[in-house]
């Protein structure tokens, strides 16, 4: 555990870390290898040239470049787009214990954004967390006054418990409570809605409002609800792939039923009454979901989210890492977990009995993920980060990693990271690939992503927001959160 007097050199080092991040830069990266990720091409001896923010020229061959424009000899290296974690959660649990009644999410902040830029993450998605902090965080960004990835997030979650802003509805009972919990997300500047746990009527609701604002909705399909279901109800992004699973069994149907008797007013009394085993009746619907899958009915529904162009963020290595299905924490993994999330994730421990069930579903994702590619369904990385196991920045290319353990390519899976997440969010004309025109989110590499996934680990520059920071710079901004860490305690 901290001390007192650790936590009191705390505002110091978060002081340091929030310095702002270099001036915009002029940089010229020559002979470079640009991977082109729109047509899976890779087109050597480049010259790349930074400036202003934007990528203004991408060339062949050698370049007379302007006195003033720092060089980067790159032959040999290969430049791809900056990559995007599609679920993260920033500003939800605290690194570090707060000394006043209000969370402290600074830390978070000093933690998490110099391990995400070092690791070529050059935007996120936060799925949820505190709205303020958030916003912030994404304002001094792009203001040039923090050094840290581009976000777009939301509030809390759209749920049956607990306001999506300070002064919403904090029980969702009605249609008019969903109304009223989107347009404050509109009003606050959302980016999008988050859902969990609503019922059909309460979705389509939320998706009617959003619209109305121009937002999307996001979110959990629950056991109650099919994936069919949701998707046409306009859920424009489905995570996790539980009910993807449950829609290849035959006995979807039965399943789904039985999670609405689970949900019935009598059905909770009896779940609390202990008269039925909620977790056991869950773990049965999993276990016959794998035992009767069946691939026929799951390229059915496939097709069905394709024509509705429903996108998946499946968060393979969030399941891996939860269910422990690999037990162990690598250490170079570990010594960057902050003492307080490791001993939270040590209080959690899965029975021996119940392993061979998870490791079924996980081999079940596995499966499912190169299916639904090939049938057009578009794919988006995340890692639900930080959480167990998962650190911000590094745990992304973990999850690229394991997409490519399912059987997609290496450019399949590096494109869930950068062009699918431009298309996504709309902004095709500015992000996911190198052109002239478009904004200077690039990543410096040692080796071919498309030949070997894992050269997403050799990162040697990042250019985020126009700024330059060379290996030597991101060494020293990771150098600042191993402080940060060691005042923090050790794990």
């Amino acid at each position: 555990m901290p001390t007192f007097a650790a936590l009191a050199l705390l505002p110091s080092l978060l002081l340091a870390q929030a310095s702002p991040p270099p001036p915009l830069s002029r940089v010229g990266f020559t002979g470079v290898s640009v991977v082109n990720l729109e047509t899976g091409a890779i087109e050597p001896d480049q010259t790349v040239v930074v400036d202003r923010g934007r990528i203004v020229s991408v060339e062949r061959g050698r370049r007379r470049l302007a006195r003033d424009i720092t060089v980067v000899p790159a032959r040999g290296q290969f430049l791809i787009p900056g990559m995007w974690d599609m679920h993260v959660h920033l500003a939800t649990a605290e690194v570090a214990p707060s000394s006043g009644s209000k969370p402290d999410f600074a830390p978070n902040a000093a933690w998490a954004f110099p391990l995400l830029l070092a690791a070529g993450v050059t935007g996120v998605r936060d799925m949820s967390g505190a709205f303020d902090w958030l916003r912030g965080w994404r304002n001094e960004i792009a203001a040039g006054q923090r050094a840290g990835p581009r976000i777009v997030h939301t509030g809390g979650k759209l749920r049956p418990r607990g306001p999506v802003l300070p002064g919403g509805p904090v029980a969702v009972h009605s249609v008019a409570d969903v109304q009223r919990s989107v347009e404050l997300l509109a009003e606050a500047g959302a980016d999008f809605v988050k859902v969990e746990s609503l019922t059909a009527e309460h979705l389509a609701a939320a998706v009617a409002a959003a619209s109305r604002h121009g937002l999307r909705v996001v979110g959990h399909v629950e056991p109650w609800m099919s994936a069919q279901e949701a998707s046409e109800l306009g859920l424009s992004d489905i995570q996790h792939l539980q009910q993807v699973l449950e829609g290849g069994s035959p006995d979807e149907a039965s399943f789904r039923a039985e999670a609405r008797r689970e949900l019935s007013w009598w059905g909770k009394l009896l779940v609390r009454a202990g008269w039925w085993d909620g977790n056991g009746r869950r773990q049965s619907r999993l276990a016959r979901t794998i035992a009767t899958w069946d691939s026929v009915k799951a390229v059915e529904l496939f097709a069905v989210l394709a024509r509705d162009t429903t996108w998946q963020t499946p968060a393979l290595t969030g399941l891996r890492d939860v269910q422990r299905i690999q037990p162990d924490i690598p250490s170079e993994r570990l010594k960057w977990l902050p003492p307080r999330l490791t001993k939270r994730d040590a209080g959690y421990q899965v029975p021996p009995a119940d392993r061979p069930l998870f490791a079924g579903q996980f081999r079940l994702q596995q499966r499912v993920i190169p299916m639904l590619v090939r049938a057009g369904v578009p794919i988006l990385a995340g890692t639900d980060a930080p959480g167990t196991r998962r650190v911000p920045g590094p745990s992304l290319v973990d999850e690229l990693e394991a997409m490519v353990e399912a059987g997609l390519s290496p450019l399949e899976a590096l494109r869930s990271a950068t062009l699918n997440p431009a298309r996504f969010l709309g902004l095709t004309d500015s992000l996911g690939s190198l052109a002239p025109g478009k904004v200077a989110d690039l990543v410096l590499l040692s080796g071919n992503p498309l030949a070997n996934i894992t050269a997403l680990r050799g990162v040697q520059g990042v250019v985020a927001g126009g700024r330059y920071y060379s290996r030597a710079d991101l060494d020293r901004r990771l150098g600042e959160v191993q402080a940060l860490l060691g005042r923090l305690g050790s794990p």
